[in-house]
């Protein structure tokens, strides 16, 4: 489980440097910020079963940074350079996402739950949404 490389997106995400990143194993990065026991189970999994992971959940509060809920993507990568498996992990952080989606949740509840008909239209007229009313 040792990174061996992180993108720029990675970088500025998490407030790292690639120097305190690469090299180290991601379970003792920042603090053991990512030794979560539910991620740890799920990146084995992958390397031990060659199972592929796409949008695992993960919300934790990390260090500095505050809570985040990160989706995570991964799967096993044969290479004929490395005697280990190699993985791609694919981290993307949707706290934004989260937070705008439960915002609306209430509005959308009233929308659903009216008996006015309403509907949601483009500014050229083209209707996108409606409710059952």
């Amino acid at each position: 489980m040792t990174v061996m490389y992180v993108n720029p997106s990675f970088l500025k995400t998490f407030r790292v440097r690639a120097e305190d990143t690469e090299g180290r194993l991601l379970y003792n990065l920042g603090n053991e910020q990512w030794n979560m026991p539910k991620l740890r189970a799920m990146l084995e999994e992958v390397l031990s079963k060659d199972a592929p992971v796409v949008d695992f959940e993960v919300e934790h509060d990390f260090p500095r940074l505050g809570k985040k809920i990160v989706l995570l993507n991964a799967t096993k990568i044969e290479s004929g350079h490395h005697e280990a498996p190699l993985m791609l992990l694919a981290i993307e952080d949707i706290t934004d996402r989260r937070r705008a989606e439960k915002a609306l949740m209430p509005l959308a509840a009233i929308v659903e739950s009216s008996d006015d008909a309403m509907i949601g239209k483009k500014l050229g007229g083209t209707i996108m949404t409606w409710n059952g009313g």
